[in-house]
């Protein structure tokens, strides 16, 4: 969660922070069923990271934004996220 990516043609945008339990576990969701670096992933302490949680109205990590579903994931709604993807 770390590093910083950007590419429009993922579906998939993660906002986290490594300080988070609930984005390491969104992390290894996304990995095992997505693949690593098949998702867009955004520190949350990145201008762009700040700038998507204002913009959908979240205070804090993490934040999932499926593209191709038009579908937003705050904080701990992990399991509907997992649902989604499946």
């Amino acid at each position: 969660i770390i590093e910083y990516k950007y590419n429009n043609d993922n579906n998939i945008i993660f906002v986290g922070t490594p300080n988070c339990s609930d984005c390491m576990k969104v992390k290894l969701l996304l990995d095992s069923k997505i693949g690593e670096n098949k998702y867009d992933l955004i520190d949350s302490d990145h201008t762009i990271g700040k700038n998507l949680m204002s913009k959908h109205k979240v205070d804090k990590p993490p934040l999932i934004i499926n593209i191709k579903n038009n579908e937003i994931y705050i904080g701990d709604d992990i399991k509907n996220f997992e649902k989604s993807i499946n």
